[in-house]
């Protein structure tokens, strides 16, 4: 009884099969797939899509933008220097920058893809930015940083490259105090031996205020920093 009903299941099957294929309607019609979204951590309308593409695995953390994260956790990649970027990469390639979660992503690239982010990352520009948010409204540069921080990344923090000196105007002020405590204990174990000691003499107010003021103060590549500053006390 059992062989009898499995050979009629059968028959009907084959015999629903044939009379759709000869009328030429196929049996199962599936539906088109959707496309997927496009990244939300690739920009779009930039002209190095490859550099974009890239950066796409950074820019989970650090934003499509390079803006990071203003909690201080993910600094803002934007607009830094590219020397200073591709320096940075390799510390992280070579072991001698101790940062676990960023080591992964640099050893990924190669080398020209180092280079290439790196250019990608430094062409980002500084957006929201303005000198108007300064400190309580003044923009004259705190004595603390010109004592301690001008002689190396420039009288307004726009870096030198020459001394290996990051960008820092425009950085979030909550990364910049947690990386000067960060440089002061050594915790990457890559940090200059002058910095730690610079930073063994600043207090912990002064560090605020350097960030603050940093954070603030928008420098631009190619402008004169000492023009930048003089046209933002005016306001």
């Amino acid at each position: 009884m059992k062989t009898t009903v499995y050979v009629l299941l059968v028959l009907i099957c084959l015999t629903i099969t044939a009379f759709y294929f000869l009328n030429g309607t196929a049996v199962i019609t599936a539906e088109p797939v959707a496309s997927l979204p496009e990244s939300p951590w690739v920009l779009s309308g930039v002209e190095d899509t490859s550099g974009a593409e890239l950066f796409a695995s950074c820019a989970s953390c650090h934003m499509a933008d390079g803006s990071g994260r203003s909690d201080g956790e993910v600094p803002r990649l934007a607009g830094q220097s590219e020397k200073i970027l591709v320096h940075k990469l390799q510390k992280l390639r070579d072991g001698s920058s101790y940062l676990p979660v960023m080591v992964p992503f640099a050893r990924a690239l190669t080398l020209a893809g180092q280079n290439q982010v790196a250019r990608y990352m430094a062409g980002l520009s500084n957006i929201g930015l303005t000198v108007e948010a300064g400190l309580n409204g003044h923009h004259e540069v705190p004595s603390a940083y010109q004592e301690y921080c001008a002689g190396c990344h420039g009288s307004v923090g726009e870096g030198n490259d020459a001394l290996l000196a990051p960008k820092l105007c425009g950085q979030h002020s909550t990364y910049l105090v947690r990386r000067m405590t960060e440089i002061k204990q050594n915790i990457r174990g890559d940090a200059d031996a002058a910095m730690i000691s610079v930073l063994k003499t600043v207090s912990q107010n002064e560090r605020q205020e350097i960030a603050q003021w940093l954070e603030a103060f928008q420098c631009t590549a190619g402008q004169d920093s000492s023009e930048q500053l003089h046209s933002g006390s005016k306001s």
